[in-house]
């Protein structure tokens, strides 16, 4: 029974790396301006839209299941060596990147751009301000946060649990360059 379950798991671990470059097929066959190299992953319920104009680079970078990613026209997407979670959503109107070693947990969104309120127009009338986000190298991004227009983040440090009370983080990183994160 143990050589039946080492034959399986060989053949389903095949089966997903070939789904993989399948999916990676389709979507540089959909979107020409998509840059995307084999030593990329993508797992299943994923979607790439690469608008005319845009710049998409993905390289050795894992997607999750239902990953969105979304690059507008002239706007620019780069992401090396980078680990993105299941459900999370990247939304390019400007300009992001995210450097090398990044672990970017589930349901983490990434948007450069913000809608305009106010003057007493409707909302679908007030136009959107993009701003650029740039992540450096060996940063963690943790489960369900939100990354907003003109963010820098260099580094994110993780420690571990060394103190009794809670360490509140904002929800969402917005103007911001480092943090360090505590493990509760």
């Amino acid at each position: 029974m143990p050589l039946l379950n080492k034959i399986y798991r060989t053949g389903i671990t095949q089966l997903k790396a070939l789904t993989s470059q399948l999916r990676i097929l389709h979507f540089k066959l959909k979107y020409p301006s998509l840059q995307i190299n084999g030593a990329c992953r993508i797992s299943k319920n994923c979607d790439i839209r690469c608008m005319d104009g845009a710049i998409c680079k993905l390289v050795n970078t894992s997607l999750g299941a239902g990953v969105l990613i979304v690059v507008e026209k002239n706007a620019q997407l780069i992401i090396r060596d980078t680990s993105i979670g299941p459900n999370s959503v990247i939304v390019a109107k400007s300009n992001i990147q995210i450097d090398s070693n990044c672990s970017i947990a589930e349901m983490v969104v990434i948007r450069d751009q913000d809608h305009n309120y106010g003057d007493g127009k409707l909302i679908k009338e007030s136009g959107e301000t993009a701003g650029s986000i740039h992540i450096g190298e060996n940063v963690w991004i943790g489960a369900k946060a939100t990354v907003l227009k003109n963010v820098k983040v260099w580094s994110i440090k993780v420690f571990p649990k060394t103190h009794s009370s809670p360490v509140f983080l904002p929800y969402s990183l917005n103007h911001a360059e480092h943090f360090v994160l505590y493990l509760l």
